[in-house]
């Protein structure tokens, strides 16, 4: 009866962790999304330094983020542009969204943030721009994942 529990013990001991981690995993597989955004948020300059981290999967084997623009528009509104390939052999179908923040890192919420489409075929380059609609906006993230008719 004892060696019967510890046999019980030993096995739930090796594959609870095997099952939740495979849990994990496959959960979190669902649509990857690539987020980069400026390195530094105060950096004002026209070609901003990015940070970029990759969420998972086959998007960020396809999809590379090459470089970050801005410049100020209308006067006073940030206007952000990214630089994007497709580094895959079939065309790829996106949706990407921009995200704002104030001064503080505060993001901006705004009823204008929305998903936008876009296809990039193999091997093109694409610029995808937003512009703020506020004064406030310092500076900005943008976040891409693959359409779901891919």
């Amino acid at each position: 009866m004892n060696i019967i529990m510890k046999t019980k013990q030993t096995i739930l001991h090796y594959i609870f962790p095997i099952v939740a981690m495979s849990g994990l995993f496959f959960g979190c597989s669902g649509n990857p999304v690539i987020s980069a955004e400026k390195s530094n948020p105060d950096d004002a300059g026209i070609g901003p330094e990015l940070t970029r981290v990759v969420v998972s999967g086959g998007l960020a084997k396809d999809i590379e983020v090459t470089g970050v623009r801005q410049a100020k528009v209308s006067g006073d509104l940030l206007k952000a542009q990214f630089n994007v390939r497709n580094l895959g052999s079939k065309p790829r179908r996106i949706l990407y969204k921009v995200e704002w923040f104030d001064a503080n890192g505060f993001m901006i919420n705004d009823s204008s943030q929305y998903q936008q489409a876009q296809l990039i075929r193999a091997a093109e380059p694409v610029a995808l721009q937003s512009v703020a609609t506020t004064p406030q906006a310092q500076n900005f993230r943008i976040k891409i994942q693959a359409a779901k008719a891919n």
